[in-house]
C-alpha cells in the first residue's frame, strides 16, 4: 500500500509518503503563498526519490481545513483531481486533527491573523472540542500541550504533520465520491 500525504493549510508545505506501513519520505517548509507553484513539483520529486509513479500510489490523505483559504484550495484540489483520475482512495482530515495526532491533551493551532487562531482540543486523536476559530486571549492552554502556531503563545513547536498524519490515517474514512469532499473553511 503506497500512501500520499499532503498539506498546504498553513505556511507550510508538507509532503509525505509511505509504503507497505512505513513512512519512507517526509518534506516540510515554509512555502507560503508559494504552495501552488511547489505542490506539483515536490510530489515529482517525492515519487522520484522513492522511485515510484503515480499510478503506484493507493491513497491520498489530504488536510482539508481550516486554515489559509488558497492553502486549503491548492492541496485539497490536487488532492481530488488525482484521486479522480487516477481512481485512487482520498481520505480528507482537518488541518488541526492532524496537527495533534495521537498526542494526550493537546491544543492544536493556526494563526487566523488579527490576533485569532483556529484551534480544536484533541485528546489521542479523538476531538474534545470541534474545531474553531477565537481571539488568542479567550483560548485557555492551562494543562495543555500547543502544536502547531504554538509562537502565538511563545512557545517552541517541533511537531511534524506528516508524522502525525501518518499515525493516525488508519482510523479516517475514505471518502466515496472525491468530488464532495469539502474544504473546512471557519468563520467567527
Amino acid at each position: 500500500m503506497v500512501v500520499l500525504f499532503i498539506d498546504t493549510c498553513n505556511k507550510e508545505l508538507a509532503i509525505g509518503l509511505s509504503i507497505d506501513d512505513k513512512l519512507v519520505y517526509k518534506k516540510e517548509y515554509d512555502a507560503f503563498k508559494r504552495q501552488s507553484e511547489v505542490l506539483a513539483k515536490e510530489i515529482v520529486e517525492c515519487f522520484k526519490a522513492c522511485n515510484i509513479e503515480s499510478k503506484d500510489v493507493d491513497k491520498v490523505v489530504v488536510t482539508n481545513g481550516p486554515g489559509s483559504y488558497t492553502g486549503i484550495r491548492i492541496g485539497l484540489t490536487f488532492a481530488k483531481v488525482f484521486t479522480s483520475v487516477l481512481n485512487k482512495e482520498l481520505v480528507v482530515v482537518s488541518s488541526l486533527k492532524a496537527l495533534a495526532g495521537n498526542k494526550e491533551n493537546t491544543i492544536a493551532l493556526i494563526d487566523a491573523r488579527s490576533k485569532r487562531a483556529y484551534y480544536g482540543v484533541y485528546n489521542k486523536g479523538k476531538c474534545l472540542k470541534e474545531d474553531t476559530v477565537d481571539y488568542l486571549v479567550n483560548i485557555d492552554t492551562n494543562g495543555y500541550n500547543l502544536v502547531g502556531d504554538t509562537y502565538l503563545f511563545g512557545k517552541e513547536n517541533d511537531n511534524s504533520i506528516i508524522d502525525n498524519m501518518f499515525e493516525i490515517y488508519k482510523d479516517l474514512e475514505v471518502v466515496s465520491d472525491p468530488k464532495g469532499a469539502n474544504a473546512i473553511y471557519l468563520k467567527d
